[in-house]
């Protein structure tokens, strides 16, 4: 009697739930900041719960026993999803590292890259021009993707150089691309001398906090 009576308290107890944790990067292992990662329940597929990576890391609320689904994206790559994801109760489960990529990056003849500064002065600015220090460990050579920074006054643009040129979805030809108080839903394309495409993502939110500027290249051969 005694031993159903506490299998009865224990069956009514409030579950403390558990959580899901991981990181988002892109394929050159840098951390995606404000991606979106959506939560399902793999039995019924509702989605639990959405939210964004910080610095690239997530952290669920609490979340019941089971098996969850994630996806993942962020604008200019394509969706990523982890099937399986076990949660127990009282436990953090890692869902480890998932890595985004932009569409056709694996397409014969097309190269993706990512190219960000290091140590930006907050507000953007630049001392002048070509004057930006590249982060170790990515393409040293900002130069290849035909862009200029360029300070004006307190903006900070990007201008075309080497005979390139920079459009948008709704205008062909831009002399200069406004970067500051902008962020992920900024997208644009480069032309290049040599008939070559560049879809160009910026990846990071340029504000007074910025410390740096982040673009994903997508380029298609001539």
């Amino acid at each position: 009697m005694i031993a159903l009576f506490l299998a009865v308290l224990l069956a009514a107890a409030p579950r403390a739930g558990g959580r899901i944790q991981g990181s988002l990067v892109d394929s050159s292992g840098a951390a995606l900041d404000d991606a979106t990662l959506r939560i399902d329940d793999a039995a019924s597929g509702n989605t639990i719960i959405r939210l964004h990576s910080k610095d690239g890391s997530f952290a669920s609320q609490r979340l019941d026993p089971g098996v969850y689904n994630l996806t993942a994206w962020q604008r200019g790559f394509i969706a990523r999803e982890e099937s399986g994801v076990r949660v127990a109760d009282g436990k953090t489960t890692d869902a480890g590292t998932i890595s985004l990529s932009p569409p056709d990056c694996d397409a014969p003849g097309v190269i993706c890259d990512t190219f960000l500064t290091a140590d930006m002065p907050a507000p953007p600015s630049v001392r002048k021009e070509f004057d930006l220090v590249l982060a170790e460990g990515v393409n040293s050579k900002f130069e290849n993707t035909d862009l200029r920074f360029v300070k004006d006054g307190d903006n900070l643009f990007l201008v075309p150089a080497n005979g390139a040129r920079i459009s948008t979805e709704s205008t062909p030809s831009v002399p200069k691309l406004r970067l500051d108080g902008r962020g992920p839903e900024v997208s644009f394309y480069v032309h290049h001398a040599n008939g070559a495409v560049s879809h160009v993502y910026l990846l990071n939110e340029i504000d007074r906090n910025a410390t740096e500027v982040r673009l994903w290249t997508v380029t298609r051969p001539r």
